[in-house]
């Protein structure tokens, strides 16, 4: 089993702890909550600004992999373009304004010369109702690590003049095998923060894989008081975990993945861990899971609360429908 699986089951707790651990919270509660923080998420996934930024990759763009340079929100979650994400030669000839053309299904370099240190791409996005509307991503503050790795990068998406979502990325490098560190920020305005960071050094080839390392995810919800949830990741040498889940409201999950024992030709991890509440026990999390699975082998994450009542991962999250 890759450790990416049990991290991702885990992290469906996300969908349980946040509410239930206390004993006043009634089932019905609960559910409004899972409801409620699946909507947000939802609303986030299928923003205006998520749908413009999605149509500008429709059109090819002139740069190869232009899209690496506007990470999307998944790819802000995945970092999987990050591998891809080169400076190519004569990269500042790709400055100034570009237009696509609908009649020649191509995109038109307007004025070399204006932006001169970026790259703004006018398009036209057609919404749902099918109006047009005067789209915008402009991409400036290159730089780059050895001529190559993205060191820092900004871009502001625009629709009917107005300013959409933001993107920042920056990083650093200790060779060009490994980042130092790294943030990237995507900003929907006035609604969504999503970030991800690398707190400690991780070779780049496996931060779409087996990495060793510290990675941080968080998630800002502008429309409900800034509400923030930090989920921290912690991957070993051999191959154990620990997950931290915080929130702004002083949840906090603490879970420990352990290394797998190989059992016949059957990979298991236990999982333990606590749910707390300002600092006071609210429940126990403990598990095992399997790699494969069969009627035998079944993967069971458990919440114990406080009042001795347990409720399996599988009722609000099914494992088996959790994908690598």
């Amino acid at each position: 089993m890759k450790f990416w699986r049990a991290f991702l089951v885990v992290v469906g707790l996300l969908l349980v702890v946040t509410s239930c651990g206390k004993k006043e919270v009634s089932k019905d509660e609960t559910e409004e909550f899972l409801a409620g923080l699946s909507t947000t998420f939802a609303q986030a996934m299928m923003s205006e600004a998520n749908q413009v930024l999605y149509d500008f990759t429709q059109y090819e763009p002139p740069l190869p992999g232009v899209s690496s340079y506007v990470p999307t929100l998944e790819a802000s979650l995945t970092m999987k373009k990050l591998r891809g994400f080169r400076q190519p030669p004569g990269f500042e000839s790709l400055y100034g304004t570009w237009e696509y053309d609908v009649d020649s299904a191509c995109w038109v370099h307007k004025n070399p010369n204006n932006p001169s240190n970026g790259i703004l791409f006018l398009w036209v996005f057609i919404d749902t109702v099918g109006n047009s509307h005067p789209a915008s991503l402009f991409v400036d503050s290159f730089a780059f690590y050895q001529d190559t790795l993205p060191k820092k990068v900004w871009a502001k998406l625009g629709l009917d003049n107005k300013d959409l979502a933001w993107i920042k990325f920056k990083a650093e490098y200790n060779s060009p095998e490994e980042i130092k560190n790294l943030s990237l920020i995507y900003e929907i305005i006035g609604c969504f923060q999503i970030g991800f960071s690398i707190l400690t050094p991780i070779a780049i080839n496996t931060l779409d894989s087996e990495f060793v390392g510290t990675l941080r995810f968080w998630a800002i919800n502008r429309k409900s008081n800034d509400y923030r949830v930090d989920l921290t990741l912690t991957r070993k040498e051999d191959d154990s975990g620990v997950i931290v889940l915080e929130d702004s409201d002083d949840w906090k999950m603490t879970v420990n993945i352990s290394k797998p024992i190989y059992e016949g030709d059957y990979e298991k991890r236990t999982v333990k861990g606590e749910i707390t509440k300002d600092g006071a026990h609210a429940a126990d999390i403990e598990g095992v899971i399997w790699d494969p699975e069969d009627m035998e082998h079944q993967s069971v994450v458990m919440v114990i609360f406080s009042d001795g009542s347990e409720e399996p991962l599988a009722t609000y999250l099914p494992i088996e429908d959790i994908e690598l």
